[in-house]
């Protein structure tokens, strides 16, 4: 699952247009964005005790990082 957004830059570089790919980008970076902000509310409601929402919280920020450094291909969860 935490590769799925990496999978579709590829596919949409590969077989379709670039506007269609800046908007691809575009929709990603504000949905994690939007997640990360729904995430860290979460945690503030359950005041942290809930580990699943703390993994989330965690992995947000490397998504909206990714995108803000342009989603380079060597860079990803495992090895970034």
């Amino acid at each position: 699952m935490c590769h799925v957004p990496q999978a579709k830059v590829i596919f949409f570089k590969k077989h379709r247009g670039t506007a269609e790919l800046i908007m691809l980008k575009g929709c990603l970076f504000m949905r994690f964005c939007i997640d990360f902000l729904l995430a860290f509310l979460s945690c503030l409601f359950t005041a942290f005790r809930k580990e699943r929402l703390k993994r989330k919280l965690g992995v947000y920020p490397r998504f909206v990082y990714w995108h803000l450094r342009l989603c380079p291909e060597g860079m990803g969860l495992g090895g970034g």
